[in-house]
């Protein structure tokens, strides 16, 4: 499954491709994704690693 439609149909995915490497572009989208992420009392205190 899509990594991003997951994060749109807030599906758990439990398999990965460990040999996946992901580009600067999705990195971005997927960071662009995580920051529309729901929080405890919208604190939004985010940290990301890379």
């Amino acid at each position: 499954m899509d990594t991003l439609k997951a994060i749109e149909e807030r599906r758990s995915v439990k398999s990965y491709d460990p040999e996946h490497q992901m580009t600067k572009a999705e990195i971005n989208k997927l960071l662009s994704y995580t920051m529309l992420s729901p929080t405890a009392f919208n604190i939004q205190h985010w940290r990301f690693l890379v």
